[in-house]
């Protein structure tokens, strides 16, 4: 039963990540390329871990140790998107530049910090913890740049949805690397959490992309930029 679960979650996963990267291919990866990036790399993370996880009889610390380097790029990656996307939302504040770099500062001392007190003998609470830290951090980004989108109340809905898609993911990874830590009978319950959080931060983005794509060919037959 649990495999059967596992394995819809990986398959709709999949599905609505195709989904996204046919909307980014058909121009929104020229607004998005740090996004974009993210969404391919994250399809193909998913494909290889089905792989292993599948098809092939691969030992469990090989496995984890794919998951997890996985799990920190995909994560890096996620809070270079958040970072890309304040500095849209930021484009006509003169501070913008500023701005970034003591965000980009700021994420490197969170990085050093959790790692020194996250190292540990156990591999998974290691990861899980640093992985932990560090979503924290872009969340709490996230936080500031969907505040900011609302107190603009400007037409950026696009990048308000991305902000939402982003922010139930971070939500969903806390709770779910959380329980994770609780011990191995915990780890499965983890998982679920993550996938479902995970397939519906996806959906979101879809919408989002789906919403960016026809404001663009408005703006394109109206003259104006889309919002």
């Amino acid at each position: 039963m649990g495999w059967a679960i596992q394995t819809v979650e990986i398959c709709v996963s999949a599905l609505i990540q195709l989904l996204n990267l046919s909307v980014l291919v058909r121009g929104q990866f020229r607004r998005f390329p740090i996004f974009s990036s993210y969404l391919a790399i994250l399809f193909a993370f998913t494909v290889a871990t089905a792989s292993l996880l599948f098809e092939t009889p691969a030992s469990p610390s090989f496995y984890a140790k794919v998951y997890w380097v996985g799990d920190l790029i995909l994560n890096s990656l996620l809070a270079a998107v958040v970072l890309d996307l304040i500095y849209h939302a930021m484009e006509s504040d003169p501070k913008r530049g500023p701005t970034i770099r003591l965000l980009i500062l700021s994420a490197l001392v969170v990085v050093g910090v959790s790692y020194f007190f996250s190292a540990s003998p156990n591999r998974n609470f290691t990861m899980s913890t640093f992985t932990r830290s560090l979503g924290f951090w872009a969340a709490i980004l996230n936080l500031i740049l969907w505040i900011r989108l609302i107190r603009l109340r400007t037409s950026q809905t696009v990048l308000l949805m991305l902000s939402t898609g982003i922010g139930l993911q971070f939500a969903g990874q806390a709770i779910g690397q959380s329980i994770r830590t609780l011990g191995p009978d915990f780890e499965t319950l983890g998982n679920h959490v993550l996938s479902i959080s995970n397939i519906v931060g996806l959906y979101v983005w879809w919408q989002a992309l789906k919403r960016g794509e026809a404001q663009q060919n408005a703006a394109t037959s109206n003259g104006k930029r889309p919002g």
